[in-house]
């Protein structure tokens, strides 16, 4: 489902200009008539007919060549884009709109949570900043057909996918994505180099071995307009990183500021101005964000961690996040 990205009425107005050229770029470059979608192929894309050259395309890939009954098997959809332009991670950031990716599956299959990798960070002219990705993307979720499904035959296994491309201007875009799969005793791989290659760019959990990180949060965002801040506290176990980002979720009714990121030998703390907008209150109880770092070398990693809003009535909501060893908290300023 689309996710909301406005988190102020600046932000609205920015995002309304963003679509209104998206609007018109569109009506220039598709047919004024509905077109028809074009038949499956496997691997390809059934799509209404788009621009000679888009500036995003879209596959659908699976790491096998064949279905085993009850066996998992990974299903994405890679977005490819052009020199310059990017689409948007789940929360856009100040302006966007979040990809969506939606599986079509036969009777009985079933799908598990859509992994994201991490992000990147890109700045736009009048203070604005998003998320997203740049060149490729795969999204792709564990699927899992049923033990009892007929061999020798096939399935026709689908997914819906949906983004906003920008570089100068933004321009949307949709695929209707289809992949025939033989069903049989015996799996084969397919994709298995690019399927690894996404995997290692998702982030860690807090408290794994892979993380080299402790992280504990602290301070509160109650359910009135007033502002506090989020504390973010990290402590590397191993190399120091030279560059530390933060990436929040979304959360419809919470404002956050602009982040600061501060470090001090072998620590980090990230602070974030948070509250609740003003006659709204938070739809949800937690938020959460992925802390990304880098060693200088190219290569990224990130840590998911779990921010804890408060509840009704100043009831603080139970920390979700493993708990783990970490550096004393630093005193409110």
């Amino acid at each position: 489902m689309r996710e909301e990205c406005f988190r102020s009425g600046r932000a609205a107005r920015r995002m309304l200009s963003i679509l209104a050229g998206a609007a018109m770029a569109m009506s220039a470059n598709l047919r004024a008539d509905p077109p028809g979608l074009k038949p499956g192929l496997p691997g390809q894309a059934r799509v209404p007919a788009e621009p000679e050259d888009p500036a995003v395309r879209a596959r659908i890939l699976a790491d096998v060549r064949s279905v085993q009954p009850g066996k998992s098997f990974r299903l994405g959809v890679l977005l490819e884009m052009k020199p310059g332009w990017h689409v948007y991670w789940k929360n856009p950031g100040d302006a966007g709109l979040a990809t969506s990716v939606e599986f079509v599956l036969p009777k009985g299959f079933s799908a598990g949570p859509l992994h994201w990798p991490i992000p990147e960070r890109f700045e736009q002219a009048g203070n604005i900043t998003s998320f997203g990705y740049e060149k490729s993307v795969l999204l792709w979720a564990q699927i899992t057909p049923p033990r009892k499904i007929r061999r020798g035959g096939e399935v026709r296994i689908g997914a819906r996918a949906s983004w906003l491309g920008c570089k100068v201007q933004c321009v949307p875009g949709e695929a209707e994505l289809e992949l025939e799969l033989a069903v049989r005793e015996d799996a084969e791989a397919d994709n298995a180099g690019l399927f690894a290659r996404w995997q290692r760019r998702l982030p860690c959990k807090v408290g794994s071995a892979e993380a080299g990180v402790a992280v504990r949060v602290g301070g509160s965002v109650p359910t009135t307009p007033k502002w506090h801040t989020i504390r973010i506290e990290l402590a590397w176990q191993g190399r120091v990183p030279s560059k530390v980002e933060w990436f929040p979720g979304y959360v419809r009714g919470l404002e956050l500021g602009k982040p600061s990121i501060r470090a001090a030998g072998r620590k980090t703390e990230i602070s974030v101005p948070a509250r609740a907008m003003p006659g709204q209150e938070p739809s949800a109880r937690t938020l959460g964000s992925l802390v990304a770092y880098s060693h200088g070398d190219g290569a990224r990693r990130a840590v998911e961690v779990v921010v804890p809003l408060d509840r009704p009535g100043g009831k603080p909501a139970r920390d979700p996040s493993p708990k783990t060893d970490s550096p004393g908290r630093s005193p409110p300023r």
